[in-house]
């Protein structure tokens, strides 16, 4: 499966792991976390085939949101995620990855909590082409 490899991938990353730490969750993050954290969610993955059927691989989209305390955190968090994925390839546990290719970031929009304050929490999100072997 593509999800833990990107999760590996990212907790492995030395400008990533000292922000998140453990805190990269499938879907959903725990709802009163504050600290900067990820989110991956599996956007599509599609088997590729030939004529003779199957084609041994999977395409597909990973959208990864970078959440913090504060919009400069998330930003940081949204580049230190993008270069660990830019350019991947190799084995990580058993799934054989032929390529992620991050695209262009996007603010997560936030609305103030009630009485008008300002968020407690900020994001970017961006997501990851990628390839890997079935």
């Amino acid at each position: 499966m593509i999800e833990p490899a990107f999760r590996l991938i990212l907790k492995a990353a030395p400008a990533v792991a000292p922000l998140v730490s453990e805190r990269i969750y499938f879907v959903v993050a725990a709802q009163n976390e504050r600290r900067p954290r990820l989110v991956l969610t599996l956007v599509s993955s599609q088997s590729g085939h030939t004529f003779q059927g199957r084609g041994g691989y999977v395409i597909g989209r990973m959208q990864i949101d970078c959440l913090a305390p504060t919009y400069p955190e998330a930003k940081a968090l949204a580049k230190a995620a993008k270069d660990a994925l830019e350019g991947f390839t190799g084995t990580v546990d058993t799934t054989v990855i032929d390529y992620i290719e991050p695209e262009d970031a996007r603010d997560i929009p936030v609305a103030p909590p009630p009485g008008g304050e300002l968020p407690t929490t900020y994001g970017v999100s961006f997501d990851a082409r990628f390839m890997n072997k079935e």
